[in-house]
């Protein structure tokens, strides 16, 4: 068994639209079945008794309660949303967790013992933010996610057991909800990743989509009805829409039939719809040259060509698409392989890094790269903002950088930290990240703040800043604080919620301290005074939230997180109003 302090680590492929579970075991990796499959639906549903279903029973329970099931929540990961299942409103990585927990609880089923540790898979082309909610997901779920390790990753790794000659790779991962590709380099005992790119809005849901749209299309053309304006007709269409992808993989053509799917005045109506495999190939090739791009671009950052490329391996349910295959040949000019199951590949690597870390190694040592540049926000002398780059995409995992930068005025008793994600030095064309603030600076004659970025293994971003005259620091990790605009009662239920299999039951343990509106993070860089009631710079304070409010200046993802600490506040919280100061300084 993998352990790490007498403590088995599980393999996990968190996916779009399927996951996995995997352990090693003497030497071998084995791939648990779920409710008696290797594969479980990523889907999330609630019954009519409330009892929350997950996988294959979820997607049962679907045809009767199509709002109460929730499908792709990968893509919503590090999004400040919340979705609604039943009647009340999760945020994603609350949804993930119940996935996650169901996979723990299918490898405690299998290895007669708890677990608490996991090596968990991201898209490599994932985010700072996508990668923290991934974590919280794990954590919410009882799980310590000891690595976040890239799914291209993964797949390299479980390909290289037993292997010892060198080789570079090209890992093609195109799966339910995103795309990635890798190039990895074998040496000996090492493997090394030279560069990575991807998109993580495109995978094979994006297939299943375009056939139920231009179903739905023909259905509309006959009988003048949308089918996507009635939910139980569309879920009803996306899935036959997925048979169809499926079966198209090896027929030539495939027929959607679905009986009384509408009614017009009473009358029953039935859709029928056929699509062959030249019109299917026709309508996601866009996308497929679009994964081809990213290849020419993955192989320019690592300065290798298509003839450097020993072989391309096939990751993820949808490269089960025979156009996949044609295009990669008639491109590349060489076949990939797909001997590992590519549905299962990610969950057996993931379980390889778990033995790894646990010190049973069965394969290489891995050395991971960063796919994005991250900066901080400077101004210039003419009060422009810009982004100055400080760890740069395809530097080797973990790493470290740092810069000293100026205090604009020696007056100022405070900085605002900005995190960006991208190349460019215009922060209009980069991602932003956060923005946490260090305050209770002193006048003194040095100007200068020194930041030091640090990307560990899971590529999650921790920074740390330091005025140097005075030697006071702030340390921060990105995340988001999206749980905020979620209710607490919604928060409680997280801890009895109760998923139904057919022989075990599992609680959630207590999540109050994860689910703290700062962490000891953003504790730290509050020096406030304590505030036992409101005082007149109170009222001040909630005097300028709502003018900031009412303004119209805010995007509604900031406009809702002001309104509701707000309205905290007004109740006469003092840590409430602490949070609501340092808000107004981000905004302002």
């Amino acid at each position: 068994m993998t352990h790490l302090n007498h403590e088995t680590i599980i393999g996990i492929d968190l996916g779009t639209t399927n996951s996995e579970v995997a352990v090693v075991q003497n030497g071998k990796v084995i791939v648990l079945k779920v409710d008696g499959s290797k594969i479980i639906p990523s889907v999330v549903s609630k019954d009519l008794q409330g009892q929350v279903l997950i996988g294959r029973a979820a997607v049962n329970n679907e045809l009767a309660a199509p709002t109460d099931t929730i499908r792709g929540i990968k893509r919503k990961m590090g999004r400040d949303e919340v979705v609604s299942l039943g009647n009340e409103g999760f945020t994603p990585q609350m949804i993930s967790s119940l996935i996650l927990k169901r996979l723990k609880l299918a490898a405690e089923e299998f290895l007669k013992h708890p677990v608490h540790k996991a090596v968990i898979t991201v898209p490599a082309f994932f985010n700072e933010k996508q990668r923290e909610a991934t974590k919280e997901a794990a954590e919410l779920a009882g799980l310590e996610p000891v690595r976040l390790l890239n799914e291209p990753t993964a797949a390299a790794l479980a390909y290289s057991i037993g292997k010892q000659q060198g080789e570079t790779c090209l890992v093609y991962d195109l799966g339910g909800g995103t795309f990635d590709v890798s190039i990895v380099h074998l040496s000996g005992q090492l493997m090394e990743v030279k560069a990575s790119h991807g998109d993580t809005e495109l995978g094979g849901s994006d297939f299943d989509r375009l056939i139920a749209d231009k179903a739905r299309q023909a259905f509309k053309n006959d009988y003048k009805i949308d089918l996507a304006d009635d939910p139980l007709a569309w879920a009803r269409l996306m899935r036959s829409a997925e048979a169809a992808k499926i079966r198209l993989s090896t027929d030539p053509a495939a027929e959607i039939v679905e009986e009384f799917i509408a009614s017009d005045n009473g009358t029953p109506l039935h859709l029928k719809f056929k699509i062959s495999l030249p019109e299917f190939e026709a309508m996601i090739r866009p996308a497929l040259e679009r994964t081809l791009a990213s290849i020419q671009k993955a192989l320019e950052m690592a300065n290798l060509s298509i003839s450097d490329i020993h072989r391309i391996i096939l990751v993820g349910g949808a490269t089960y698409t025979p156009l996949v295959t044609q295009m990669i040949e008639n491109e590349f000019k060489m076949t990939p392989q797909a001997w590992v199951d590519p549905s299962t590949v990610v969950a057996m690597g993931a379980a390889v890094e778990a033995a790894s870390l646990a010190g049973e190694s069965i394969g290489p040592v891995m050395v991971d790269i960063t796919p994005h540049s991250l900066g901080t926000g400077c101004y210039d002398e003419y009060d422009h903002l810009f982004n100055v780059i400080l760890i740069r995409r395809n530097t080797p995992l973990p790493c470290s950088a740092s810069q000293v930068f100026y205090k604009k005025y020696k007056e100022q008793h405070g900085v605002q930290i900005k995190v960006y994600q991208g190349e460019s030095i215009n922060v209009h064309q980069c991602q932003f990240l956060g923005k946490f603030l260090l305050d209770g600076l002193e006048e003194s004659q040095s100007q200068e703040i020194h930041i030091k970025y640090e990307l560990d293994r899971s590529g999650l971003l921790h920074v740390t800043v330091t005025d140097i005259a005075t030697g006071k620091k702030a340390n921060h990790t990105v995340k988001r604080v999206a749980h905020s605009r979620v209710k607490q009662g919604n928060l409680a239920e997280m801890d009895s919620v109760r998923i139904k299999v057919e022989t075990l039951q599992v609680e959630q343990g207590s999540d109050e301290e994860f689910w703290e509106e700062l962490g000891p993070e953003e504790e730290q860089n509050v020096s406030l005074d304590n505030v036992a009631s409101i005082s007149l710079e109170g009222e001040a304070t909630l005097k300028k939230a709502q003018a900031l409010i009412e303004s119209g200046q805010l995007d509604p993802v900031d406009q809702a997180e002001l309104s509701n600490e707000l309205e905290v506040a007004k109740a006469g919280n003092p840590e409430a109003l602490k949070r609501l100061t340092n808000l107004i300084y981000y905004l302002e």
